[in-house]
């Protein structure tokens, strides 16, 4: 949690010297707290999240099928929310639930060792793109960035590097403690945001 903590102390504090200098674009975060009241920003940073996030973005990393359904599900919401085209969107989602379903059916189709070898080398892509997009997810915590612009790396990283340990404590010692980390973390985010 500590090592969490000093990254996003660092990213944030490349981010202030980036945007005192002009280098990037200033994009405001979303003010919860506005938003929601004090007590139920708590509520929501301290238990939602932890528990809905974890739910959809860690649970997962245990299970073959749904790991492969979650990525390509995962892929094609990034895909789609790119696109205006509404026909486009909807056999973009059709092409990916069938990449998900041709994926299950091949290893399904493997004897077990087999399948379980290839399982074994792949899944350090899935893990990592699983960071990924829970990255990618936070986008949503900031007005009018897209990855359109470059500097969105800047306003993502310290979610990217909390994805990875998340993914490390839920793989290593089970979703209850990635869920328990997870509320400790956005905890003192809270706090530091109540207080300042």
């Amino acid at each position: 949690m500590i090592l969490d903590y000093i990254i996003a102390f660092l990213v944030l504090s490349a981010l202030s010297v980036l945007l005192h200098y002009k280098l990037v674009k200033a994009y405001p975060f979303m003010d919860l707290e506005k938003e929601f009241g004090i007590w139920l920003t708590g509520v929501l940073m301290c238990m939602g999240a932890p528990l809905f996030e974890e739910g959809i973005f860690r649970y997962q990393l245990r299970k073959r099928m749904l790991s492969i359904y979650f990525i390509a599900f995962a892929l094609a919401c990034i895909v789609i929310s790119n696109l205006t085209n509404d026909y486009l969107k909807f056999f973009t989602f059709i092409a990916f639930l069938g990449l998900a379903i041709g994926a299950n059916s091949w290893l399904g189709s493997m004897s077990k060792i087999r399948g379980y070898k290839v399982w074994q080398k792949l899944y350090g892509y899935f893990f990592y793109l699983t960071a990924l997009v829970f990255a990618y997810a936070h986008l949503s915590n900031i007005k009018g960035l897209t990855i359109a612009d470059p500097s969105f790396i800047f306003y993502i990283s310290a979610q990217l590097f909390a994805g990875l340990s998340l993914g490390y404590l839920r793989i290593k010692y089970g979703l209850i403690y990635s869920i328990l980390f997870h509320a400790a973390y956005n905890g003192l985010l809270f706090l530091l945001m109540a207080f300042s």
